[in-house]
């Protein structure tokens, strides 16, 4: 039992964000009456398309499309300070174009493989 704590107790210490969060959280449930009508703040057309982007960008990670652009993109690339500039504007200027919850939605995942990638090769 004292195994469990001491895990809980280091879990809560290093993940401070969370910690505040669900303290904040909790003590926001006491301030607030329960109502039917929280159903009616959520708008479910927003969340739905973002879960399909989240799909179709998990889609094109499992077939490899992302790893190609990868590959291509560091042939491409010089060095690692290229590669971060280029992550870092690519998702600036689309998110221009596009909100910015998808540009980083497409984009994160896409940098976090390019960056595992560039660190395997050096």
């Amino acid at each position: 039992m004292a195994n469990f704590m001491d895990k809980t107790f280091n879990f809560f210490k290093k993940e401070s964000v969370f910690s505040i969060s669900l303290i904040l959280a909790i003590l926001s449930c006491f301030s607030v009456k329960p109502s039917i009508n929280y159903l009616s703040y959520i708008n479910w057309d927003t969340l739905s398309l973002l879960f399909v982007i989240m799909i179709f960008v998990e889609i094109l990670k499992n077939l490899s499309v992302f790893e190609i652009l990868v590959r291509k993109l560091l042939i491409k690339v010089g060095n690692s300070r290229s590669l971060v500039l280029f992550l870092v504007f690519t998702c600036f200027f689309s998110a221009i174009f596009i909100t910015n919850d998808v540009s980083l939605i497409i984009f994160v995942p896409f940098a976090i493989l390019a960056l595992k990638k560039l660190i395997e090769l050096i």
